[in-house]
């Protein structure tokens, strides 16, 4: 819900991220919940460095697993693109000769690229790798004792008919001729009654299972009777989206009469020995049902369970159920499995270095929760004044941070607990200790490397904590683990080296805290300092260097400008010839107007950093897919917002969630809150630069650029943000004075 709720507050905030036209902002990924594919061996050796404080569930029961003596957890590892059940699937029917590409829902995929499947939305889509890896050995066996291609090409018509049921769109099967062979209409049956079940678990869903279980003939007469109770069970909580044809369980008497048909159907299946071959997963689902209603029973089932040397073939079902279990359990005034939180088995020792770690998560988590509350309260622009609906701070931490100063330094979970005690101290305060035990941490691993998203962890908490400028440096850029894309919240993890794009595969890059630092609590020296002492990857320097000069030029630091003139000349060549005319300008105000009109051919330069990738692979100079709050700063993230205070002085902004450095003091704030006022005074980007190159046009109207510069101001106006007057009088100087001009032409309106 508090994710939900603060991506609404920024999308609120911050406006469109991207034209409609275009693919989504790309943002890098610092952090992820489960070691990629390249660290599992270490972490399968029992080597597992920082832990965030929500991590991946399964990666704490893999934990626990290595605790109690059975490491053999690595085929668990929830990389999609490790399962090869879709790879197998296209490659299979490729080889059987099926022409064009399978359908996925809304996806056409081929074998050679079925390791991007999994950016696929699932949760919007149903199939799972389980339905894929059936798929693919039914057709195998099909292909072995029915080898006529053509009706193993009208079977894979029907499966690929499946598959695109899976995004929740009924489809219609394509009919099968009249000389169809018994098997594949048997096969045809269960296929269309599978895509009913994906698309609409209906009353007519069953009653074609119910069909396929009454024909003695059938191949799938067990699994269609499983799949009856299926069907059941999805009508239970069914999503708004498909309530128009089924009615939906929306109060306690008609839900707990769909459980009680569910349960009765799965106890006779059980009870059928001639059914046996899906007893295990009846047996599953029927401990689901009963742990929704009473979890806390359920739950001493998984912990049962966990502490087997033998977890069994369904291991990772019992994973998604646990997930679904944990989600509906408070556990603090719960009896759930103590190897959940602690990383232990069944037995609750406050002691184990597992519970430890526990309780120093949900410490930590705590302060994160009421942070992230305090932005969403922020971004939705509530009154400062608005009382926190908890307060961690209060608790006394004392006796937690000890016991966790005295755990061994070699057992596996040290640097886990070691980072966690520094982010608890760090949180309350405490930045000397929370810098020092970093220090420890840095010592302890010594020369071997680091998993990347564990140093970014460290980095982030070293960031925070460093106890001046040139300290924080190193820390304040970090390699991306993966990418998220604005539009539609997809994540794509790099869990394997070949996923990593080359030109990401070594470059640091500037995460969201480094760029709030900047932006909202140093001033134009501490920037330069940084820049000059910093040691920065290409697409950091970059922007560094123009959002720096920018802000100086703005500002009138013409001495801070001069300084930086070659550095933007040489990270900005698209505007050589605007950088050419400002260094030979033989006044101030030709100078001035040079370097504007360099500024209005590069919608990328902003007075606002970004950070992530920057831009995004394309040219500084074009217009696109870049993300518009990038063209002239319009619509500025972390920005300057008039319209927040229209009655007064803008404000100055508030620490960030968590605090700033010790070194950030009062003065260095002061300084910074100053320079964004007067930048705020300024107004926008297009009017800003646009009254400079009119009054400049009409000063000097002989001078050959002033077409194109007039132009200039009419595009920032269409894609920048919104000026009208100076649109208005670029468009109506431009037509007037050079009517005949190729950028007259180019410029047909003034909007």
């Amino acid at each position: 819900m508090i994710h939900g709720l603060l991506r609404l507050a920024l999308l609120s905030a911050l406006g469109s991220a991207a034209l409609a036209s275009g693919p989504g902002f790309a943002h890098p990924l610092f952090e992820y919940n489960w070691p990629s594919q390249t660290e599992w061996p270490q972490t399968a050796a029992g080597e597992w460095q920082l832990l965030p404080a929500q991590a991946e569930l399964s990666l704490r029961f893999a934990i626990h697993r290595q605790l109690i003596g059975h490491p053999e957890t690595a085929p668990m590892l929830p990389i999609p693109a490790e399962d090869p059940a879709i790879k197998r699937w296209l490659t299979l029917r490729e080889r059987l000769g099926a022409s064009g590409p399978a359908r996925l829902g809304s996806i056409e995929a081929s074998a050679a690229k079925a390791d991007l499947l999994w950016q696929v939305d699932w949760n919007r889509y149903r199939c799972s790798n389980h339905a894929f890896r059936l798929a693919s050995e039914t057709l195998e066996a099909r292909a072995a004792s029915h080898p006529e291609q053509r009706w193993l090409l009208e079977w894979i018509r029907g499966q690929d008919t499946v598959f695109a049921s899976c995004e929740r769109e009924r489809q219609t099967f394509p009919a099968l001729p009249k000389d169809a062979p018994d098997w594949l209409r048997d096969d045809r049956a269960y296929q269309e009654a599978a895509a009913s079940f994906y698309s609409q678990p209906d009353e007519a869903t069953i009653a074609a299972f119910t069909a396929i279980a009454a024909d003695r003939d059938s191949p799938w007469r067990d699994w269609a009777d499983f799949l009856i109770a299926r069907t059941l069970a999805r009508q239970i909580g069914l999503p708004r989206d498909l309530r128009a044809t089924v009615e939906p369980a929306e109060d306690a008497e008609h839900e707990a009469a769909i459980r009680q048909k569910l349960e009765a159907h799965l106890t006779r299946l059980l009870a059928d020995p001639a059914r046996k071959s899906v007893h295990g997963a009846a047996d599953e689902l029927l401990g689901n049902l009963r742990g929704r209603a009473d979890p806390l029973a359920r739950a001493e089932a998984f912990a049962a369970w966990a502490d087997q040397a033998d977890l069994g073939p369904n291991r990772r079902q019992w994973l998604i159920d646990l997930q679904i279990l944990a989600s509906q359990v408070d556990r603090p005034q719960s009896q759930m499995p103590w190897w959940l939180g602690g990383l232990q088995s069944g037995r609750r020792d406050p002691q184990h270095p597992g519970w430890l770690l526990r309780d120093l998560n949900d410490a930590v988590y705590g302060f994160e929760l009421r942070d992230r509350v305090a932005e969403i309260k922020r971004l939705m622009n509530e009154a400062e004044s608005s009382p926190p609906s908890y307060d961690p701070s209060a608790k006394d931490y004392s006796e937690l941070l000890q016991r966790a100063s005295n755990v061994a330094a070699d057992h596996p979970l040290a640097p886990a607990i070691t980072f966690q005690r520094a982010q608890l101290l760090r949180f309350l305060d405490d930045r000397k200790g929370a810098w020092d035990e970093s220090e420890q941490l840095l010592k302890r691993q010594g020369t071997r490397p680091w998993f990347i998203a564990s140093r970014n962890l460290l980095a982030r908490l070293r960031s925070a904590s460093s106890p001046d400028l040139v300290s924080a440096l190193p820390e304040m850029t970090r390699q991306a683990v993966g990418v998220r894309y604005e539009d539609d919240s997809d994540r794509l993890f790099w869990h394997r080296p070949e996923d990593r794009p080359a030109e990401y595969a070594q470059q640091r890059l500037l995460p969201r805290d480094t760029v709030q630092l900047f932006n909202f609590y140093l001033p134009l020296d501490q920037w330069l300092m940084a820049l000059e002492k910093g040691r920065w990857d290409e697409l950091a320097r970059r922007e560094l260097t123009g959002v720096l000069w920018l802000r100086a030029w703005l500002l009138g630091r013409e001495d801070l400008a001069g300084k930086l003139a070659p550095a933007v000349r040489a990270v900005y060549p698209e505007a050589e010839a605007q950088w050419k005319r400002a260094e030979a300008a033989s006044e101030p105000a030709e100078r001035r107007l040079a370097e504007a009109v360099a500024i209005l051919r590069l919608p990328a330069l902003s007075p606002v950093l970004h950070g992530g990738f920057f831009r995004d692979s394309q040219a500084a100079d074009e217009i696109g897919s870049m993300s518009r709050w990038r063209w002239w700063w319009a619509n500025e993230p972390g920005g300057w917002r008039p319209d927040l205070a229209p009655t007064g002085e803008l404000p100055c902004p508030s620490e960030p969630p968590g605090g700033l450095p010790i070194w950030v003091d009062s003065s260095l704030r002061a300084s910074a809150c100053g320079e964004q006022r007067k930048l705020t005074a300024l107004g926008n980007g297009t009017e800003v630069l646009g009254r400079i190159v009119i009054d400049w046009v009409q000063a000097h109207p002989d001078d050959p650029e002033a077409p194109q510069m007039l132009h200039l101001v009419v595009r920032a106006t269409r894609y920048g943000p919104s000026a009208p007057k100076e649109s208005q009088r670029a468009f109506r100087l431009l037509h007037k004075r050079y009517p005949q001009s190729e950028w007259a032409k180019k410029t047909p309106h003034h909007y």
